[in-house]
């Protein structure tokens, strides 16, 4: 589930629009799988925040990508951002699911 937030990037645009898809489905699956609803949607929805990957991802991204007589970035420096970033905010996302919410009264089950 953080995987598939975190890579719904690439096909929503809008952060928002991407909790609106994926957390009906989390929240209809959780119980099945014996997870907290509560915990699971949360979860989705931090990991549904990465979208540093495509200019378009993200307003702040989209506004830098080009200004006019300054050297910015290009797809393909976010692209290999992203190689690395990725891997690091899916597993944030884990440790904080796993290790630090359930502490702050939001367990996994």
């Amino acid at each position: 589930m953080v995987l598939v937030s975190t890579a719904a990037h690439l096909l929503i645009q809008s952060r928002s629009a991407r909790s609106a898809v994926i957390v009906p489905i989390v929240v209809a699956l959780a119980p099945g799988v014996g997870a907290d609803v509560a915990a699971v949607a949360f979860a989705s929805t931090a990991a549904a925040g990465f979208c540093h990957t495509l200019p378009a991802s993200a307003k702040p991204v989209a506004m830098f990508a080009r200004i006019e007589d300054v050297e910015t970035y290009s797809a393909a420096d976010l692209r290999r951002l992203s190689l690395w970033l990725a891997p690091l905010h899916v597993a944030l996302v884990l440790v904080f699911a796993f290790f630090v919410w359930p502490h702050l009264g939001l367990p996994l089950t």
